[in-house]
């Protein structure tokens, strides 16, 4: 519920912030969403974690700002690694074997119905045509 809100949120300010220049109420708009999404880094980075994939789609391309907030989210339980560790291997930690938890529902995202029984269809079935040559 409260993640629909926010996506909410973030569709109704993408065309005020098309423009390079803000009307001052959208300015304040803009600046609370900021704070809100700094507000939920701080005491919930979980739920950032969780409803990432949703966020971005929706927040506009040029708010890159907005973006970084919701992408640095990671849960308190994980400890990232210092990156100016020399030889670090990021493919040598522990925690990267983890996937990430994402809420978002992928399958209703892909459009049309038609679409996804095709996508469907193509994972299952062989590939059939006469342009695929055996070598």
């Amino acid at each position: 519920m409260y993640a629909q809100l926010l996506m909410d949120l973030f569709k109704f300010l993408t065309p005020f912030l098309r423009n390079a220049e803000l009307t001052k109420p959208a300015q304040l708009l803009y600046k609370g969403t900021l704070r809100v999404l700094l507000v939920l880094l701080h005491d919930f980075p979980e739920f950032l974690c969780d409803y990432h994939y949703a966020f971005c789609d929706v927040i506009p391309p040029n708010c890159i700002q907005m973006r970084n907030l919701v992408l640095s989210a990671f849960p308190r339980n994980m400890r990232l690694p210092d990156p100016f560790t020399p030889n670090l291997k990021v493919d040598m930690l522990s925690d990267i074997a983890h996937p990430p938890r994402i809420m978002t529902d992928f399958a209703s995202m892909i459009q049309p119905v038609s679409f996804q029984k095709v996508g469907c269809l193509s994972l299952v079935l062989p590939l059939k045509t006469e342009y695929c040559v055996d070598t």
